[in-house]
């Protein structure tokens, strides 16, 4: 089945760019690495591939709600079936070892918490964003879900603690990136404009981000409020910056540019659009590899450099071949949309 192409180019390569970045995440920096990937780990490691998928998966909820032409209360039961099949499946991924944070059953949850969102109106939004992501990281900086109970053994409580406050990808300060996507894309992505406006402040913030979180973190990685609440800020303006550039560059706009880059990035647009299988498969794969081999496991460079080998070659061909990811397919499906 040939794929008619109706997806935003740009998007789908920034998300593309953050699935690279949780490989070398869940890889490169868990290992020694050597000569270009180190560079290549302080580039696309930690937050800022983490944000950049946060931002881009805002921006696709808001595109999916901005283009559907069914009354809101189903549009609010989609989206609900689609947050607990994924909370079901990151729950199932958790249940073994891989070596990865799983972040799936959060994003199912995410999208439970944007339910009520969907329709308020951007000046609230934007406020309630700001207000919640500078309080979470005050809670969190402050120790809040921390317990005496030793790890492993807290329950539901400390799943659901883990989920708000402790854990990889706390609530608290997630939801306001999400926010910031979807309040992008009701400004429409397509317009130049509004790649322009992004790129030219998600630059700056993305620089004095740095400055700042340096400054407030003395040596090692930031513990303070001020220093973590600077590092998502330099995150997400990197992010938003490398996501308009990207959806400019690509456009009918950039001309014969636009096309050759388009074309020359089609590897990374296909992995971005089928985030949710490449992330399965190499969670998985990382678990069978403990399964089989747990004295010989340890992702390093070059099982980065496998995954992205395997990731770029397969995914285009999938895509222009059978479509949808099997499971994007799959939750399409059974949350009563074609894509």
């Amino acid at each position: 089945m040939l794929v008619t192409d109706t997806r935003i180019r740009g998007l789908d390569i920034a998300r593309g760019i953050a699935v690279l970045g949780m490989f070398t995440a869940h890889t490169i920096s868990v290992s020694n690495p050597e000569g270009g990937f180190v560079v290549l780990d302080e580039l696309s490691g930690g937050t800022r591939p983490r944000m950049l998928f946060a931002l881009v998966g805002g921006i696709s909820l808001g595109l999916l709600v901005a283009g559907s032409q069914i009354p809101r209360g189903a549009q609010r039961t989609q989206i609900a079936i689609r947050g607990f099949a994924l909370l079901v499946l990151g729950l199932f991924l958790e249940s073994f070892f891989s070596g990865v944070s799983v972040v799936i059953d959060e994003w199912g949850l995410l999208y439970f918490l944007m339910i009520p969102l969907l329709f308020v109106g951007s000046r609230w939004l934007l406020a309630g964003a700001v207000v919640l992501m500078v309080s979470g990281h005050i809670a969190i900086a402050a120790g809040a879900g921390e317990t005496p109970t030793p790890p492993g053994q807290g329950g539901i409580l400390e799943l659901i603690l883990s989920w708000l406050f402790t854990g990889s990808y706390p609530l608290v300060t997630w939801l306001p990136s999400i926010v910031a996507g979807y309040l992008i894309a009701r400004l429409d992505i397509r317009r130049p404009a509004t790649q322009g406006w992004m790129l030219g402040v998600g630059a700056p913030v993305f620089a004095i981000g740095l400055v700042v979180t340096a400054l407030t973190s003395g040596q090692g990685e930031p513990e303070t409020w001020p220093a973590t609440l600077a590092q998502q800020l330099s995150a997400l303006g990197c992010a938003a910056a490398v996501v308009g550039g990207l959806v400019w560059l690509t456009s009918s706009r950039a001309g014969r540019v636009g096309r050759l880059v388009g074309r020359l990035l089609y590897p990374l647009a296909a992995a971005g659009a089928m985030p949710l299988t490449v992330y399965t498969v190499h969670v998985l794969v990382l678990a069978a590899w403990y399964l089989i081999d747990p004295a010989g496991w340890g992702p390093d460079s070059t099982t980065w450099t496998i995954f992205t080998i395997v990731t770029l070659v397969v995914a285009p061909l999938w895509r222009l071949t059978l479509g949808q990811g099997p499971l994007e397919r799959g939750l399409a499906l059974i949350s009563g949309r074609r894509r």
